[in-house]
């Protein structure tokens, strides 16, 4: 994978992020996330396999679905779990809602969430995206 690219995911559109701040709120003292779904983060030496190289490139820039199913959270973020078409290298696919500042949470504690309580289905749209690192 391009060393440039920082990772591969489903980027909301903004009524969908909308959609999941007025249905899980804004928490004091938590940073607001809401914005993607990561399908594949780029540490170093991380390639693409063949399934995922053929889906990512016949739907670069599509805009699809993404059904909401469960939330969780534990001490330093909250999360909802989707299902997609979208390749996921995730244990767990989903949406960082957001972290909590106090014990110092970041987007990636999502996947350390264990418990996941069913919810009312939502669903959302997202176009497929590439995010560069920063230079």
């Amino acid at each position: 994978m391009d060393k440039n690219i920082l990772y591969i995911g489903i980027e909301l559109e903004e009524e969908s992020k909308e959609i999941l701040k007025k249905k899980f709120g804004d928490r004091k003292g938590w940073k607001v996330y809401c914005r993607h779904m990561t399908s594949v983060f780029n540490t170093k030496g991380t390639e693409l396999n063949d399934y995922e190289t053929k889906w990512f490139k016949a739907n670069m820039g599509k805009k699809i679905p993404l059904i909401v199913s469960h939330y969780g959270e534990n001490e330093k973020a909250a999360a909802v779990r989707v299902m997609c078409s979208a390749p996921c290298r995730n244990k767990v696919r989903h949406i960082t809602l957001g972290t909590n500042i106090k014990n110092e949470g970041r987007p990636v504690d999502s996947n350390y969430i264990l418990e996941w309580t069913l919810t009312e289905p939502l669903i959302l749209v997202g176009t497929v995206k590439t995010w560069y690192r920063k230079k």
